[in-house]
């Protein structure tokens, strides 16, 4: 949920106020050092240490958080792609769809993608509930057989999904696209809401989690750096 993202960027941004401020009042106005070197060390390495543990876990949460939505996108997607466009229609319907589902079902099975892609098309752009829920049936039943006979698989470096053979061609592309936009129409509102929040938490798991680097970088590279050997009672080395 994005407003547990949001707890962690308001608590990131307030360890950088409070680090910041840590190191200020280790000076007096004119910049000159109130401590003497040992325990002005000891403070810097206690400050540092407190701002890098709270970098470190909002670096954590926002990993986390991202992978929740991650999965979740996947869950919704796979929830998506399996409901059964049968299940919108009235009994009325269900019985003129009974009788036309064998001729459309060999039809998605043996004719060519550009006869399949063209009475997509124009399912998709008439009124016939009908045939616009069977074509989507046995349209993504096509699809979903055309990739299987390529063969799917997954970059093992990106993690993304990808074609082994030969690409679709344009045909095919028309009927996936066809098939997508009727998917669309019959789409559940709700899941499509689920959807959009997951999108939502996944791009602010992002966020706090560049947001986490960036702080690392620039806390790295500050020259406050305490030196070997300055730890807090906790352990934590800077």
């Amino acid at each position: 949920m994005t407003y547990q993202i949001e707890e962690h960027t308001q608590n990131l941004e307030a360890a950088e106020r409070s680090y910041r401020a840590d190191l200020a009042a280790l000076k007096d106005g004119d910049g000159r050092q109130l401590y003497n070197d040992d325990e002005h060390n000891q403070r810097v390495g206690n400050a540092y240490v407190a701002y890098q543990r709270a970098i470190r876990e909002a670096g954590e949460a926002g990993a986390a958080e991202a992978a929740a939505a991650r999965s979740e996108l996947e869950r919704l997607d796979v929830e998506r792609e399996a409901a059964d466009p049968l299940d919108a229609l009235a009994d009325a319907d269900i019985a003129r769809a009974s009788a036309r589902a064998p001729f459309l079902r060999e039809d998605f099975a043996t004719l060519p993608a550009a006869v399949l892609a063209h009475r997509a098309e124009a399912a998709l752009a008439g009124h016939d509930r009908v045939q616009q829920t069977l074509v989507l049936r046995y349209g993504a039943r096509r699809l979903a057989r055309l990739e299987a006979d390529r063969g799917i698989a997954r970059n093992a470096e990106s993690g993304e999904y990808g074609l082994t053979g030969t690409a679709r061609d344009a045909d095919e592309d028309r009927l996936a696209a066809a098939v997508e936009r009727l998917r669309a129409k019959f789409a559940d509102p709700g899941l499509a809401g689920r959807r959009a929040e997951s999108e939502r938490r996944a791009e602010a798991a992002a966020g706090l989690t560049s947001m986490a680097a960036l702080a690392e970088h620039r806390l790295r590279t500050s020259g406050a750096r305490p030196r070997a050997g300055i730890y807090t009672a906790t352990g934590d080395r800077p």
